[in-house]
């Protein structure tokens, strides 16, 4: 499906793309629908998928509904539960990738070292670890979020004599059935792992820092009447996926507008532990001390019972380091086990992929997580020219669809790219006193939101910058993607092409 670049040749198109997951295959899709042939992908795996081929960890689905986790342009009949699991939603990029007929635009193996913009030629040279180059007059970075796993950064990690399996690194080969398990982590993923496993394992140790909220699982197996309605009357599956959209949405207002009124679905998922957990004292430990969608809400029916089993102790005495048995305790005790299961996440506001990108002068993409650069958007970047980032700064989301979000930056980047062929340009970027006033606007306006309530969370730098979500309607992001405002951004020629310099809405003609 791939054509491999010999390592030492430097090959040259108009568009590269990085990574394989919802950004990277719905960039390319788009720009083929605009007529743009002439790009590649570039992925340091084997095969398309993103998060959704590495997460491979037992009990791994989305907590987000099939019919709006999907591109609105490929919808998919035949899911077969309302919250998709892991290997239908990979199923599911494969089949669009291979629909859309990506194959020869994709190079596989291809691990991104370096992206910088050479000011001599006003392009973008790609080159992998394996000394593989494209150069490009643009770049499209859709490695995503979720893409570089993070161990705990505790004392003594590296001494542990067993396996230690991150959740994004799942190894089947691992037999956990004779033995002492322990999870560092309660988070998303954690909660999808430990009902999974508990059954399996001699004993399982859950090591909460956090508790989280934690609500009853709305999702179903879909029918195969609505399958079959679905795949019959597609605008039906439309009308759902509104519905699922719209009842999102809805949560805008708690979230943004006025995080009291929270407190009715507080109070749903203190019910929802009360039923589940008899012991009070674990009551105690599982009920959390901030407001209801600070941290990322999640869903589960067998999370709670898991951790009420005899043969599960939940931990929150907090970690003082891990020797090569198992888990020092803050409070003198050891926790001896046989495997360690990291649940921890990603480096997300310090992402990795960004501290390899560098635009005019050298400057590194990474300041843009440090509040140094402002992003428009969370999509381009003033200083790099012709460069795209699709889930950027602040365009994450606490309660919808991030395909959604995607969708509409993709509008975007193919309409910014129309603009240059339109203008006879070569480069686009946007003005900084336009991305500054963008960012300026999401810093006044996150502290009065859910997510500025006072918990510490993955959302935030070490300093407690919100970088990381769009604090908004999901609706007023599309209507500013959608409507290009060409006044807000820079554009000019290469250099040696009559004029390098940025103008203002306009170039001089070729």
């Amino acid at each position: 499906m791939s054509n491999p670049i010999p390592p030492t040749q430097a090959a040259s198109t108009r568009t590269v793309i990085i990574g394989s997951g919802f950004g990277g295959l719905g960039a390319a899709i788009r720009l083929k629908q605009s007529g743009d042939h002439d790009f590649v992908i570039v992925e340091r795996a084997q095969d398309v998928g993103g998060t959704w081929r590495d997460n491979t960890y037992p009990g791994c689905r989305c907590d987000v509904q099939s019919n709006l986790y999907s591109f609105s342009f490929a919808p998919n009949a035949t899911w077969s539960e309302t919250y998709p699991t892991q290997p239908e939603i990979y199923a599911y990029l494969k089949g669009v990738a291979a629909d859309a007929g990506l194959g020869p635009h994709l190079r596989f193996g291809f691990d991104v070292e370096d992206v910088t913009f050479e000011e001599t030629s006003g392009r973008w040279r790609v080159t992998a670890t394996s000394g593989a180059v494209f150069t490009a007059d643009v770049v499209i970075v859709a490695s995503g979020g979720l893409a570089e796993p993070k161990l705990p950064d505790v004392e003594g990690i590296d001494s542990f004599a067993g396996p230690i399996i991150h959740s994004a690194a799942w190894d089947d080969s691992v037999d956990l059935s004779t033995a002492r398990v322990g999870v560092i982590g309660t988070g998303a993923s954690a909660i999808q792992i430990i009902p999974a496993i508990a059954p399996v394992v001699d004993h399982l140790t859950v090591f909460q820092r956090t508790p989280a909220w934690v609500l009853p699982h709305p999702g179903k197996v879909v029918s195969q009447r609505a399958k079959a309605l679905y795949a019959r009357l597609p605008f039906t599956q439309r009308i759902a996926r509104w519905a699922d959209y719209w009842m999102r949405e809805a949560l805008v207002i708690p979230f943004v507008k006025r995080p009291s009124m929270m407190a009715g679905a507080e109070k749903q998922a203190i019910e929802h532990l009360e039923a589940q957990v008899a012991d009070p004292e674990l009551r105690a430990k599982l009920t959390p001390s901030y407001r209801l969608g600070c941290k990322r809400i999640l869903i589960s029916d067998d999370y709670y019972p898991a951790l009420a089993s005899s043969t599960t102790t939940l931990e929150t005495a907090g970690i003082e380091r891990i020797t090569p048995s198992g888990v020092m305790l803050a409070d003198g005790r050891t926790v001896e086990l046989d495997v360690l299961i990291s649940a921890t996440g990603f480096y997300v506001t310090d992402n990795p992929m960004a501290g390899k990108i560098h635009g005019r002068q050298g400057r590194p993409l990474a300041d843009a997580y440090t509040g140094a650069l402002p992003s428009y958007l969370g999509t381009t970047f003033p200083g790099f020219p012709n460069l795209f980032m699709v889930t950027g700064p602040n365009t994450a989301l606490g309660h919808s669809s991030m395909v959604f979000m995607i969708e509409s930056q993709l509008n975007y980047i193919v309409e910014a790219m129309g603009v240059i062929n339109r203008a006879g340009a070569a480069l686009i970027e946007p003005k900084a006193s336009v991305a500054e006033a963008h960012a300026a606007a999401i810093d006044e306006k996150l502290p009065s939101t859910i997510w500025g309530s006072g918990c510490a969370s993955w959302y935030l730098t070490e300093d407690g910058r919100n970088v990381t979500i769009w604090p908004d309607f999901t609706f007023t992001y599309r209507s500013r993607t959608r409507r290009f405002v060409r006044d807000d951004h820079l554009l000019g020629l290469r250099p040696g092409s009559g004029s390098g310099a940025m103008v203002e809405g306009s170039v001089p003609a070729r």
